[in-house]
């Protein structure tokens, strides 16, 4: 069962001295009760204004110009005030990039938890200790952390602690932004291993955004790949990783290898990700694409079922079956 759907979403960035960037073009997405999702792509790809999209927490000079989002049937973009406030109690919540950005350097942890704890309840202190050494248990931290500033903590503990915060909320949706930047590979894996944990005990349902196809695909149900503004293939990550449909998707992963392997082969993606500010027909992969043919250039392909899963990609939708892997 769907708890979120978004239809048609566009978002537009307006800064004064530039013209209009059109980040998320639109784009539509479900995501089922209790599933873990993973949202992949280069940066500037859209995918972190998509999160912020879907939970409604975009800011100026980001504005959502078109479409719909419903979370459990109600519209959200209809939201305002103390209704959005009231929704996001134990409906969706956000876990953002870097621990350290998240969190107040002036604030203790236990302070942390103070705050968001009595913004949505009359609670005794006594209690406020209660919950958070509970909620810092399921992340993996012990009480010693609530008596500790942000930069007393490391990079991979400060994304637990706001792991924690979140789950204060008892939120049913949690869009996780970039949760492993700038940790190093073994934390990262930690963090990942430790969203996974917590989505099959608490059962809410996850957006995972990360650049890091390889870090995501081993770990979440379904996989979703932007380029430019818009999903461009959505699979579950076991078949994306064996037969991944569109040629954006083949070429993410031929930059990755198996670290167990007695020879690894890297591969880059050529060229450059398009300039959103500047309207171009045809499919925004083409130019980077070694399967571009003339319709390519000429109609933007839209995301289609193909097999199992969704790809929004002109020969996939050509032969039902997808492309053979490239090189």
């Amino acid at each position: 069962m769907a708890l979120l759907e978004a239809r048609a979403i566009d978002v537009v960035y307006t800064p004064a001295d530039r013209a209009p960037v059109r980040a998320v073009r639109t784009t539509s997405l479900i995501v089922d009760s209790g599933e873990l999702v993973g949202l992949v792509g280069e940066s500037g790809c859209g995918k972190s204004t998509l999160g912020l999209a879907l939970i409604r927490m975009l800011r100026p000079p980001a504005h959502q110009t078109g479409g719909i989002i419903l979370f459990d049937g109600v519209d959200v973009t209809q939201l305002r005030g103390e209704q959005l406030r009231h929704q996001r109690h134990q409906g969706f919540a956000l876990v953002p990039q870097s621990g350290m950005n998240a969190l107040n350097p002036v604030r203790s942890v236990k302070g942390h938890f103070t705050d968001i704890l009595r913004a949505h309840e009359r609670i005794g202190r006594a209690e406020i200790r209660q919950r958070a050494v509970q909620l810092l248990g399921k992340v993996g931290l012990d009480s010693t952390v609530l008596d500790r500033y942000p930069h007393e903590l490391s990079g991979g503990m400060r994304q637990r602690v706001a792991i924690a915060l979140v789950l204060a909320l008892d939120p049913r949706l949690i869009v996780f932004d970039e949760p492993t930047t700038a940790l190093d590979v073994i934390v990262q894996a930690g963090v990942i291993a430790t969203i996974r944990q917590l989505q099959q005990e608490e059962g809410f349902s996850a957006l995972v955004i990360s650049h890091d196809l390889g870090l995501v695909v081993g770990a979440t149900d379904r996989v979703v790949v932007m380029y430019a503004g818009q999903i461009v293939e959505d699979q579950s990550s076991e078949r994306l990783l064996r037969h991944p449909r569109h040629p954006y998707t083949q070429a993410l992963l031929r930059c990755y290898a198996d670290p167990r392997a007695d020879e690894v082969h890297l591969e880059g993606i050529v060229g450059s990700p398009p300039d959103l500010s500047t309207p171009t027909a045809g499919c925004l992969f083409a130019p980077r694409c070694p399967l571009a043919e003339e319709i390519c250039w000429k109609s933007d392909p839209q995301l289609s079922p193909v097999g199992d899963g969704q790809v929004a990609c002109h020969m996939a939708q050509r032969t039902g079956r997808g492309h053979a892997r490239v090189g």
